[in-house]
């Protein structure tokens, strides 16, 4: 994927107005935008921004007042976004809209923090961050792209919604042109995808939540984003129903609206359960020999039954790797196997991780509770983020690396990661080992602690038949998704 540098003048029309406030529906939902066709052509865009005095009562959709204006939002036509806090009454906003007559159509709205001044010299403009102060400071050079800006203690704000501002996320810079310096107003981070140009093609893994109301052309709501379907998305492997995981390929328009060029139905693993993995200590269990019953693993509570496949030393206090699926609200353990002390070390010193699919998270931005494989996990201001494997939406799989304080899971860094079951090359035959590499029906495969393996059926050993899931990476090698043990009459 190509990052650029993406710069956009801030222009204002008349008085300082923009639509905000989903409704509240919607932001019980957490959804962070409800994306719109592209019905008109940038250049017969005008741009407003102001505070919203009045906006639909329980719906999206209706007439809301931003600054004098009175603008209408419908179904289709506008796009609602909230990556800088809430829209809601009082709270600022940036309208795009269309005239059409005397009537103002909203084509967007978009929660803003700086309803305070019409400077026409403000730009924003979006990259990665390359370079930035020491990490106990923000204030100081930070390069950007390819341009180094001023954060200056007192004038420079900063946003951190969607993940510590660190080297390598992307970011959105706020400056004034009209200045021999560049010096920053504002510094917010973002999604990844937020830095691509148009065109490059981005990724996401996650469950369909809307459908357009007839046929499959329009607005669809993936994993709390929402892509526009045209004639010319490529739809593979369907039916495609509301609850089905999906891949989605999409592209940034110049209106920031994503527009899906693929979407291809993925299987959901196992299709009737939800598989997890996590690493961690052993906090409580049966006393010795027992082991039916209640096990805590990083201040995770799993159900161990006579089915769970037990191997080494399970001591309170040793460091496990748990495969587990859920039964309702209850975590079952499927093996639970001793590891070495490098697997409960992180780079932050000690912490857990969890491998699973992401169930819920915050409405706007990534701060807040996530709720991961059956378990809700904290983000605060300052953990990390990750998605150069997708988008980190509803339905993605994700490496979570915690801590625990006071009885909360604390996230310290939150990745995507492949899917098991999403590689398009799935296979039967012996899994091998040679000279230290695995292979299954003669191809070569790479194993990662994002593997889940499923072995309910029989022990994962060299020459055993498998079932495996694989996805194709960088020149030659292709990564193990999901390893299921077959029984050998299961190949008949």
């Amino acid at each position: 994927m190509t990052i650029n540098n993406m710069t956009r003048r801030i222009f204002t029309i008349s008085v300082c107005a923009s639509v905000g406030a989903i409704a509240a529906a919607a932001l019980a939902l957490g959804q962070p935008h409800v994306a719109k066709a592209q019905t008109s052509p940038l250049s017969d865009d005008l741009e407003a921004k102001g505070i919203i005095t009045a906006l639909p009562n329980g719906t999206l959709f209706g007439n809301w007042v931003i600054g004098s204006n009175t603008y209408q939002a419908s179904s289709g036509v506008t796009e609602f976004r909230q990556e800088n806090g809430p829209l809601a009454l009082n709270g600022c906003a940036e309208v795009k809209y269309t005239l059409q007559g005397s009537n103002r159509i909203a084509l967007r709205i978009k929660s803003d923090d700086d309803c305070g001044g019409n400077n026409a010299n403000e730009v924003e403009t979006y990259g990665l961050v390359v370079s930035r102060p020491p990490s106990n400071t923000l204030i100081g050079p930070w390069q950007i792209g390819n341009q180094t800006y001023q954060a200056i203690s007192g004038t420079t704000t900063f946003r951190q919604d969607h993940g510590a501002l660190v080297v390598g996320i992307c970011a959105e810079v706020k400056w004034i042109t009209a200045t021999t310096q560049l010096n920053a107003l504002r510094i917010t981070s973002k999604s990844l995808h937020d830095c691509s140009g148009a065109g490059d093609d981005n990724e996401a893994l996650g469950v369909i939540q809307a459908l357009p109301a007839s046929g499959l052309i329009g607005i669809w709501q993936i994993g709390g984003l929402s892509y526009t379907v045209t004639p010319s998305t490529t739809l593979e492997d369907g039916p495609f129903v509301v609850g089905a995981l999906v891949e989605v390929h999409f592209n940034r328009a110049n209106t920031g609206s994503l527009i899906a060029t693929r979407i291809e139905r993925k299987r959901a693993v196992e299709d009737d359960d939800e598989r997890a993995k996590l690493y961690g200590r052993i906090e409580a269990r049966p006393a010795p020999p027992a082991v039916v019953g209640t096990w805590v693993i990083a201040s995770t509570t799993f159900s161990v039954t006579n089915s769970t496949l037990l191997s080494g030393t399970l001591l309170t206090g040793q460091c496990v790797e748990v495969h587990y699926h859920l039964d309702g609200a209850a975590r079952v353990a499927d093996k639970i196997k001793d590891e070495g002390e490098d697997d409960c070390l992180g780079v932050n010193g000690e912490a857990s991780r969890v491998f699973g699919f992401v169930e819920a998270m915050p409405g706007s931005g990534f701060v807040g509770e996530w709720r991961i494989g059956g378990e809700t996990y904290l983000a605060q201001t300052g953990a990390e983020f990750k998605q150069q494997n997708g988008a980190l939406i509803v339905g993605a799989f994700v490496k979570v690396a915690f801590v625990i304080q006071n009885g909360a899971k604390i996230v310290v860094e939150i990745e995507t990661e492949d899917a098991p079951d999403s590689g398009d090359d799935n296979r039967f035959g012996a899994l091998r080992l040679m000279g230290g590499q695995w292979s299954v029906d003669g191809q070569p495969i790479t194993l990662d602690d994002s593997t889940l393996f499923d072995d309910r059926l029989a022990e994962v050993r060299d020459g055993g038949l498998v079932r495996v899931n694989l996805r194709s990476s960088s020149g030659a090698s292709v990564r193990l998704l999901m390893l299921a043990r077959l029984r050998p009459r299961s190949l008949g």
